[in-house]
Formats: structure tokens, C-alpha cells, sequence
């Protein structure tokens, strides 16, 4: 087989995301944050043991589980080791590792869409790679998830459960992970025919795994107490409630969720379903619009 060669508009897409690309991995944003994880994480390097309480809240006299413990743990390892530069080595390495997932997942697209897609989802995902925070984590784990998924392989499917367990310590995105997994196994037993034993397994393993954290069954009943669609916070409102242009990358993923139905032939009704749920999740919760667009990228 011949080498793909590409053309000249290819080459200029290219060299023109290059150094978007470099830009998205290594660009540093004080985000509010900010001040919070890494302190949290500084603390929990110094003393080996996580606080039972919030020590710079004024709700000091309540109990607190820190969900992003490892996240902020990192970002202490990080700062240790180089200040500024260590926090933007760990940023760009997370952005970095994410982008090269779906890139890689693209191989098999033409060129010229495939530095398309790319620069569609650099667009889309702006809200998770445009500061350092827990929610990189979740950009890693939901492409690890999706390239999974996609593979086919049982063999790798083996392994969900320890990204679930690694997920879960990190950044609370693992919640719409297991969503995901749990529709595209149900797509796969009920229309797929494919054995039911196998998917239930490798689903319950993964969500007993989201048990292996400092705070077992606690932190289910943590997420169920505090995950509410209508909680006052600018990322959690509804994504017509955002500016226009935050529309484009949701509208380019809804076409690539209905180009699947009509011209992709191995796992279609699982994609698609997992599209949708996450469609219309991120109508919901804007947020969720960069797990979506990664998500139909790989899918």
C-alpha cells in the first residue's frame, strides 16, 4: 500500500495547528482554582494524609471529601519540582496526551479531515485544556474510555476498571464515564447481540472500582447530594444559555453522530446512542460539551 500523500492545503492546516497545538499544551491560565487544588495538594505531600475538613473554608466545622485528591496531589508534585514550569509541564503533558489520543484515533481518516476534526475538537475543548485543573484529568480518561470502546478489543475492555479507579481519585467526570460505558454495553447486548455476561462483568467492575478511593460508598453519597443540573455556577447552565459560538463545536458533533448512522459500520447504534446521550447532556450542562466533542471524534 502507497503512502497517503497530502496535498498542499493540507500541508498549510498543518503548519498552521502546529504551533495552535503547542500553544494549547503549554499556554498557562490563572484560573480561581487554582489557589485551592494546589494548596490542598502541597498539603497532602507534606503531611501524607488527607484533612477531614477544609482548612481554608469558613465550614471548617464540617466533614469534607476532597474527590480530586490525586489531581492535587500531582499539582503539588508539580510545583515541588519546578514552581511555574513544573505546573506547566503537567498541563501540557495532560493537553498533550489527550490530543495525541484522538489524533492517533484518526489514522484511518483522510488527512485533510482528520487536521479538521483536530482542530474542531482544540476548539471545543478549550474549557477543559485552557487552565490547569482535576477536569484535565477527565479530557485524559474520557479519550482512554472512547479509544477502548472503539477498539473492539475484550482485552483491552479488561482494563477499564483500573482507568476507573485511577479516574474516580482524580476528577469527578468519571460520573458521564460510566454513563458512557453502561449505554454502549446496553448497545451492545440488546442490539448488538453481543454476550451479555462479558459487558455486565467488565460494567460492574468499573463502577466497584469508583469504590477504591480514601472515601469508599462516601463519595457516592457526596456526588449524590451535590450533583444538581440547577446549581448557580456559570459552567453548569444550559449551553443555549452561552455565547453563540459556543454552539459550533456541539452542532459539528451532532452532524458526525448523524454522518455515523448513515456511513460508519462497526459499532454504529453504540456510537450513535452514546452521542446522544451526551447531545443532550451537554444542552443541559455546557460543561459537558468537551466530553461530547471528544467523544464523537474517537466514537
Amino acid at each position: 500500500m502507497g503512502r497517503v500523500r497530502v496535498s498542499a492545503a493540507g500541508q498549510l492546516i498543518a503548519a498552521g495547528l502546529t504551533p495552535a497545538a503547542v500553544f494549547a499544551a503549554t499556554h498557562m491560565r490563572a484560573d480561581a482554582d487554582l489557589w485551592g487544588q494546589l494548596p490542598f495538594g502541597l498539603d497532602t505531600l507534606q503531611t501524607w494524609s488527607l484533612p477531614a475538613d477544609d482548612p481554608y473554608s469558613f465550614t471548617q466545622d464540617t466533614p469534607w471529601i476532597n474527590h480530586e485528591w490525586l489531581s492535587e496531589l500531582q499539582m503539588g508534585l508539580a510545583w515541588t519540582a519546578g514552581g511555574t514550569a513544573g505546573l506547566a509541564l503537567l498541563k501540557g503533558s495532560l493537553t498533550f496526551a489527550a490530543f495525541l489520543l484522538i489524533w492517533t484515533a484518526l489514522r484511518q481518516v483522510h488527512p485533510g479531515a482528520r487536521l479538521a476534526i483536530l482542530a474542531v475538537v482544540v476548539f471545543g475543548t478549550v474549557h477543559m485544556w485552557s487552565s490547569l485543573r482535576p477536569q484535565l484529568w477527565t479530557f485524559v480518561s474520557v479519550a482512554v474510555l472512547c479509544r477502548i470502546l472503539a477498539g473492539g478489543s475484550a482485552k483491552a475492555r479488561r482494563w477499564l476498571p483500573v482507568l476507573f479507579a485511577v479516574w474516580t481519585n482524580n476528577h469527578g467526570g468519571w460520573i458521564v464515564g460510566i454513563g458512557v460505558l453502561a449505554v454502549w454495553a446496553a448497545a451492545k447486548v440488546i442490539v448488538e447481540r453481543e454476550p451479555f455476561r462479558e459487558w455486565a462483568m467488565v460494567t460492574l467492575l468499573s463502577i466497584l472500582a469508583t469504590l477504591v478511593t480514601p472515601y469508599g460508598w462516601t463519595l457516592w453519597e457526596f456526588v449524590l447530594r451535590t450533583v444538581r443540573l440547577e446549581r448557580a455556577i456559570a459552567e453548569w447552565q444550559p449551553l443555549w444559555a452561552a455565547h453563540p459560538i459556543n454552539w459550533v463545536p456541539w452542532l459539528l458533533a451532532v452532524a458526525a453522530g448523524v454522518w455515523a448512522v448513515f456511513r460508519m459500520p462497526a459499532h454504529r447504534f453504540a456510537a450513535v446512542t452514546v452521542l446522544a446521550m451526551l447531545a443532550c447532556a451537554s444542552l443541559q450542562v455546557q460543561r459537558l460539551e468537551s466530553i461530547f466533542v471528544t467523544a464523537a471524534a474517537i466514537l
